[in-house]
């Protein structure tokens, strides 16, 4: 069986579930909608790691788990008749960990393997050089001028990024997200001489961006960004088309060195960030939560069918597996 474990809180699919119904796959869901509304009887014996759903133990039937860390919504989504709303965020938070420990206790081939939605970009970025990568310059800062030194040094100019994940802030005039900014000189002039240390790093101003969902050893381009879409550091939602970036490869030394810091990462489902430049391509970020879903609406590239097939696949060798035991 498969095991589908979602932080959905509406009671909504995960695209992934739409082929699984497709390939008429054995699978359960269990999300923390289902958790906050008591949709299933869900007991676990902790010493041992072993939990149980309308009385099945998950340990003796589930093969694989998928679990796609997303941060869940802010609403009141169950019947305030049993939970006053200023309740939400704890009970939110219960059945993540919830999730989490069911994660922990089904070690069958989980995907994403990685522990975490969000990697350190500081930590990513060292790693990749030792594999051979180019990455853009980076440096965390602390001072203004230091700031002033750094930023001096690249003609294209410098973007200040966040060390892991992103966040959007409302400034009452338009939503601001920390996810991706270019840095103007007249915005290192106006710095504090000491300020958190930050991380920056060069602008790489490309032929075209590449963005490649990347699944337990394989590359799938799923959109290529040209540079004509780029507008004040930020990347447009304009696409080249799904067929212009399916027919993209890389290099056998480029594949080789990404799968050799995914496997040191411990990532075996991303979507990776890559800037080309002449003949250097630059690794910008990995994203092992993925970010494919809304390529895939947008391009029709479908990388859930994959992972519903990978899932399946990993599903049936583990039952046949189980059967030549016996």
């Amino acid at each position: 069986m498969i095991l589908i474990l979602s932080t959905d809180i509406y009671g909504r699919k995960d695209p992934i579930e739409e082929w699984l119904a497709y390939y008429h796959a054995s699978y359960l869901r269990l999300s923390v909608y289902d958790l906050l509304n008591s949709r299933f009887t869900v007991d676990a014996d902790i010493p041992k790691g072993e939990v149980w759903v309308d009385g099945t133990n998950l340990c003796t039937v589930v093969n694989v788990v998928w679990f796609r860390r997303t941060v869940p919504a802010p609403g009141v989504l169950f019947s305030q008749a049993f939970f006053p709303s200023t309740y939400y965020d704890d009970l939110t938070k219960e059945a993540l960990a919830t999730l989490e420990f069911v994660y922990h206790a089904l070690t069958r081939q989980p995907i994403p393997r990685y522990h975490s939605k969000e990697l350190n970009k500081m930590v990513m970025l060292n790693k990749a050089v030792g594999y051979g990568l180019r990455v853009p310059q980076s440096r965390l800062v602390s001072r203004r001028k230091s700031l002033a030194a750094f930023s001096d040094l690249f003609p294209d100019g410098m973007v200040s990024q966040p060390v892991r994940g992103n966040a959007d802030y409302n400034n009452k005039e338009s939503l601001e997200s920390t996810s991706f900014h270019k840095v103007s000189t007249i915005d290192v002039h106006a710095m504090p001489e000491a300020f958190f240390a930050s991380l920056y790093r060069e602008y790489i101003l490309p032929d075209y961006k590449i963005r490649i969902f990347y699944l337990d050893g394989h590359f799938f381009p799923i959109s290529l960004l040209p540079l004509a879409n780029e507008q004040n550091g930020q990347s447009a939602d304009k696409r080249i088309s799904a067929k212009d970036a399916a027919n993209y490869q890389l290099k056998d030394a480029e594949s080789t060195a990404l799968k050799a810091l995914l496997q040191d990462l411990n990532v075996n489902i991303c979507t990776i960030d890559m800037a080309k430049k002449g003949d250097d391509l630059f690794l910008l970020d990995i994203n092992p939560n993925g970010q494919y879903i809304f390529q895939s609406y947008q391009d029709n590239t479908d990388p859930e069918r994959y992972i519903a097939e990978w899932l399946i696949a990993e599903n049936n060798r583990r039952d046949s597996m189980k059967q030549l035991s016996h």
